[in-house]
């Protein structure tokens, strides 16, 4: 019994020694590649994206966040931007959806209490450029997907 226990507390002190929170991940990104970091508010989302339709009423639930770039970013950086997403909480972010298109790579990942989504990690890598968006909001589990659909729409 003792050796299960102390089989169970090393397990789960190595699981707390690398899974990280976003800001964590998002620092370590910062530190190790120079990466730009731009911050943004909810005011910031609403004027962007115009105060009525679909995608702006869900939006509102957008508190803050940033956004964090490299471009022409070489495999050193690249491979730094990936491992450090990967150490993610993924007990706290659960993964919201995963899209392959060429060779870009998009993955969304949200901190879900009471069908309401907290936070929104969301990174796209290709070849060259890694993008990370992050948010603190307040959306409904439920409207993720219309918001995808819509953005995906309205780019096309």
């Amino acid at each position: 019994m003792k050796k299960l226990f102390i089989l169970i507390m090393t397990a789960l002190t190595c699981h707390a020694g690398f899974a990280k929170t976003a800001e964590e991940v998002i620092n370590g990104i910062k530190n190790a590649t120079g990466a730009q970091e731009i911050r943004f508010d909810g005011q910031m989302i609403a004027q962007n994206m115009g105060y009525a339709g679909g995608a702006a009423e869900i939006l509102k639930g957008v508190k803050d966040g940033c956004v964090l770039m490299l471009e022409d970013a070489g495999k050193s950086a690249n491979d730094v931007f990936n491992g450090s997403t990967d150490e993610l909480d993924k007990d706290s972010y659960a993964p919201i959806t995963t899209v392959f298109d060429d060779s870009d790579n998009v993955k969304v990942y949200g901190h879900i209490d009471d069908e309401t989504i907290k936070e929104l990690f969301i990174t796209v890598t290709d070849e060259d450029d890694c993008i990370l968006v992050y948010m603190t909001c307040d959306i409904p589990s439920n409207k993720i997907g219309q918001l995808i659909n819509e953005k995906t729409i309205n780019l096309k």
